[in-house]
């Protein structure tokens, strides 16, 4: 049975809180793009394509200078909180989805600006990733934590949600140890009932009913290496009891044996289960809790940690064979456009599965461009809604401020599709095109078919409109009537994001 007392299971110790930058980190598939943009001890900056700007982006999507950062009045230099003004820039600026001309920033805002996606937010630049990718600064602590538990060679207790990266977290703890012998995993929610210590501790022949050949436990497969119990909160206490035994002792004892022998196994457990409160449940062992909570790593959610998102689409990629962007923008210079289109889609998506969900988008992304590019497409990346899980165009999450809280989902609008910003901007130029599809699409509304098209393009309504009205020249006359007559009328802007 297990051993109760009055007092509550003792907290984990945790590592401590490494340095880290609050910084504007630029994704972008742009070449020359810079990775971050500097902000400790600055009071003001603006970022364009080019000089002016104090900040170049080399990105031709930006204005030359598109907008300014500066620190609000009683903030603090390089800390913010700080106040971004739109420059009169072509495309705009998109704040947490929203376009906006002015919006005060708070560490976890995501700004959009031509081909551009910038994230305000503590981070780290990196020399290596010890195994685990991103800049966040709660991935760091984590780097952070494992440097630590590897020169030890006790049990480690790693927590997370599901789908959050705690087997990876395991591999890169083994890796940083130097151990010679195999990483193995087992999920002991897996484990079918009644075979469960046999798999971990093996048998002898003839141990009990059925045992026709030895069997080695993953214990001893695991011999100067390192085992990871996943879901440890799933295993039954008489087999918590044997467990014990072997965290203190060293020692394994197979099924059928006499005596138990010595095993050198660096031991790592994890679960997205509280189990000091199934200690409090009596569902687990105290006296084993104790034993393992000594040095605890919690894998933060991924919506915690919005600097890794990118950096893991990228890595998902390239593990699947999709050439850089970079390399395909130089092919064809849309293709910046169409993959901030999509690092911004995915930086304000919620991640309920995590990792694991973010993972198996960027391979359904990666299956579809080297498809297209197979084929030859116009472009590499197709549109958003022909790749994206139902989830993904159905719910956005805008951060808002602290990045490390959950935050209610919002119904996404329908995405505009890279064919439908081709369309809208050649029609701009196409003064026959131009007046079918003000009458079609908007019964001769110029008003609202500016408003349609500049949320389609990112750009600003009102040049959007003078462009029209240009472009139709002689036209117009018919056109005109019909503007005036309904510009009083509230207009639907079609699909925005």
């Amino acid at each position: 049975m297990p051993r109760h007392t009055d007092l509550p299971p003792p907290p984990p110790r945790r590592a401590g809180v490494p340095n880290d930058e609050l910084a504007l980190w630029v994704h972008a598939a742009t070449p020359g793009a810079p990775d971050v943009i500097a902000l400790d001890g600055r009071v003001t900056l603006t970022i364009g394509r080019d000089e002016p700007a104090t900040e170049s982006t080399r990105d031709p999507w930006m204005s030359r200078v598109h907008f300014r950062l500066s620190v609000v009045p009683k903030g603090e230099p390089g800390r913010g909180p700080w106040l971004l003004e739109d420059e009169g820039s072509r495309n705009g600026c998109i704040v947490n989805g929203r376009r906006t001309p002015r919006a005060v920033l708070e560490p976890g805002d995501i700004v959009r600006a031509g081909a551009c996606v910038f994230v305000l937010d503590h981070g780290v630049r990196l020399v290596q990733d010890a195994g685990l990718v991103g800049r966040s600064r709660g991935l760091e602590q984590v780097r952070a934590a494992v440097r630590q538990a590897a020169r030890s060679g006790g049990p480690v207790y790693v927590t997370g949600e599901s789908g959050a990266g705690k087997e990876v977290v395991a591999r890169a703890l083994h890796a940083a140890s130097g151990r010679p012998g195999a990483f193995i995993a087992v999920n002991m929610a897996s484990i079918v009932h009644g075979v469960a210590e046999s798999q971990l501790f093996g048998h002898r022949r003839g141990a009990f009913s059925g045992a026709v050949t030895d069997q080695v436990g993953v214990f001893d497969a695991a011999h100067r290496g390192t085992l990871l119990l996943d879901e440890l909160g799933e295993m039954e206490l008489g087999l918590q009891a044997k467990l014990l035994r072997t965290v203190e002792t060293t020692e394994v004892h197979r099924l059928g044996d006499a005596q138990p022998h010595l095993t050198d196994v660096r031991l790592v457990i994890a679960t997205h289960r509280d189990l000091a409160r199934l200690v409090q449940q009596g569902r687990f062992r105290e006296d084993l809790y104790w034993r393992l909570q000594r040095t605890h790593i919690e894998v933060p959610p991924l919506r915690a940690r919005r600097l890794d998102v990118v950096p893991l689409v990228l890595h998902f990629l390239q593990d699947a064979g999709v050439p850089a962007l970079a390399e395909l923008v130089r092919l064809r210079e849309r293709t910046a456009w169409h993959a901030a289109d999509l690092f911004e889609h995915f930086l304000l998506h919620s991640w309920p599965g995590n990792v694991r969900e973010l993972r198996d988008e960027a391979l359904r992304l990666a299956d579809a461009m080297l498809a297209r590019m197979a084929d030859h497409a116009s472009g590499p990346i197709p549109p958003l809604e022909e790749i994206l899980a139902p989830r993904m165009r159905q719910t956005v999450v805008f951060p808002g401020g602290d990045s490390s809280a959950t935050q209610p989902g919002m119904p996404a609008m329908p995405l505009p599709t890279p064919a439908d910003v081709d369309r809208y901007l050649a029609l701009l130029d196409d003064a026959v095109g131009l007046r079918a599809a003000v009458r079609d699409e908007a019964d001769g509304n110029i008003k609202a078919f500016s408003e349609r098209v500049a949320a389609v393009v990112r750009r600003p309504v009102a040049g959007v409109r003078r462009t029209i009205y240009r472009t139709l020249g002689a036209s117009l006359t018919s056109l005109r009537a019909a503007d005036d007559s309904a510009s009083a009328a509230p207009a639907n802007p079609g699909p925005v994001r």
